[in-house]
């Protein structure tokens, strides 16, 4: 049940032929649901009934000009500048549609159960918050597919677009980047990429780093649903990807996944939407007890944060799988 579900190292041709694949029953399901929702929150932008605008609203705005919380890589503004041209509820429903072909997208490429990751509550958190979870994890999903297939250049496009939320999308694109069995010279020309569009975004766009240094400064998240263990015992968290380093040190695939499980945990700020990503790599059984949101959110948002226990629930299982495994083979 809590061993890891995901083979990193298949034959990286399967990863193509998957994605082509036509949508099962259940997927078609999902999608179906995922559709249906995303275009009634945009008709309720439309017709003007609880006009939330938060995420996306804020992503628009720094298209605009106004950074105030716009805490994302300025390489992105294009795409929002594009959308912001739009009514907001047309925008929204574009925005929200690329976010669910992420999540399918994701949720192919590392065999997980769309079903689960399109209809459960950190999809449809994400989706009315217009979130970039979504987006994120397609992205990620496609820079694996290439990086596999050592189609280089694309492959450090998608990672730039993977780098757009930093405290996810550099973590996880580089564990699997690093993780990728190819040698380290032919790797590094998926940088390439990275470094062309991010000195073209400096260029445009001045030294924006600094901007969203003082952003986040002048107006830091809402820490309501933040889901890391910092929140509770501060910079102690940091022992977690040194414990899962330490203690897997002889078993690569078990100790990838506990690093990932240790982003969710070891860093002080995260959204509870953002488990979207560590269910790619876990067993069915996390997207699904992360619908524990919608009982959450009941009683207070601020309970969110207790879904914390999902991301120490599957690394402390590692460890169960790891201990359990060492005692086999004594």
């Amino acid at each position: 049940m809590f061993h890891p579900p995901v083979d990193l190292l298949e034959d990286p041709h399967a990863l193509p032929k998957r994605l082509k694949a036509p949508p099962t029953k259940r997927e078609w399901l999902a999608m179906v649901i995922a559709f249906s929702a995303i275009v009634g929150m945009g008709l309720q932008h439309r017709y003007n009934i609880y006009p939330f605008q938060y995420d996306l609203g804020n992503y628009l705005r720094g298209a605009q000009g106004d950074f105030t919380h716009y805490y994302y890589a300025y390489w992105l503004l294009p795409l929002f500048q594009a959308l912001s041209l739009l009514p907001f509820w047309i925008a929204f429903i574009i925005w929200n549609l690329l976010n669910g072909i992420g999540i399918w997208l994701a949720g192919r490429t590392f065999k997980r159960d769309v079903f689960w990751l399109l209809i459960g509550y950190q999809a449809l958190y994400t989706f009315f918050q217009g979130n970039i979870t979504g987006f994120t994890a397609g992205s990620l999903s496609l820079f694996w597919v290439f990086l596999r297939r050592k189609r280089w250049a694309l492959a450090g496009v998608f990672l730039t677009l993977v780098m757009t939320k930093f405290q996810t999308g550099i973590p996880l694109g580089l564990l699997l980047w690093w993780f990728a069995p190819y040698p380290w010279k032919e790797k590094l020309r998926v940088f390439i990429p990275v470094l062309l569009i991010a000195l073209v975004s400096l260029a445009i766009y001045g030294f924006w780093p600094l901007q969203i240094v003082q952003s986040l400064r002048n107006a830091p998240p809402d820490a309501q649903g933040n889901i890391t263990l910092w929140q509770w015992i501060g910079p102690w968290a940091l022992l977690l990807p040194l414990m899962a380093w330490l203690v897997f040190y002889k078993m690569p695939s078990l100790r990838i996944v506990a690093w990932i499980a240790s982003i969710f945990l070891a860093q002080p700020y995260l959204q509870q939407n953002d488990l979207l990503l560590l269910f790619l790599f876990t067993p069915s059984i996390f997207p699904i007890l992360g619908n524990l949101g919608y009982i959450l959110a009941l009683f207070d948002f601020g309970y969110l944060r207790f879904l914390a226990f999902l991301p120490l629930l599957y690394y402390l299982s590692l460890f169960y799988v790891r201990f359990r495994t060492a005692k086999q083979q004594a």
